[in-house]
């Protein structure tokens, strides 16, 4: 489903309406409301599309995430030897770094809402979005 041309679905529908009556009442425009409903949307979808594909890569690979990535260990290496990225580099083997599709799907939901939280207490302007 396109976020741009979406199609008259009852269950995006329905997920969109749910966002925008959660968000009546605080004093945001129609226009962020509706950014903000269609942006946690696309990350649902987007999330979902991600444990879909993961799914299907265990079931043809036969391999976890994890042991794919491991596997792959020079291959994943190769691009942080050859430029300065110090950031990825620093955290790729850090104290405690898990990431999996599991630990992806789980973070969003718990930290989109802080933001949303901080934009209804109006702890900055919101940003508006571009319209073109």
């Amino acid at each position: 489903m396109s976020l741009s041309r979406p199609l008259p679905a009852l269950g995006g529908m329905r997920h969109i309406d749910l966002a925008l009556r959660a968000l009546d009442g605080h004093g945001l425009d129609d226009n962020i409301r509706l950014h903000t409903a269609i942006a946690l949307f696309g990350y649902v979808r987007g999330t979902a599309a991600d444990l879909e594909s993961e799914e299907q890569a265990v079931r043809d690979t036969g391999m976890s995430g994890e042991e794919w990535l491991e596997s792959r260990e020079e291959a994943m290496a190769a691009p942080l030897a050859m430029g300065p990225l110090p950031a990825p580099a620093a955290v790729r083997h850090g104290t405690g770094v898990d990431i999996g599709v599991e630990s992806l799907s789980e973070y969003g939901p718990r930290r989109l809402p802080d933001g949303v939280a901080l934009l209804v207490a109006g702890a900055g302007p919101p940003i508006r979005p571009a319209c073109g």
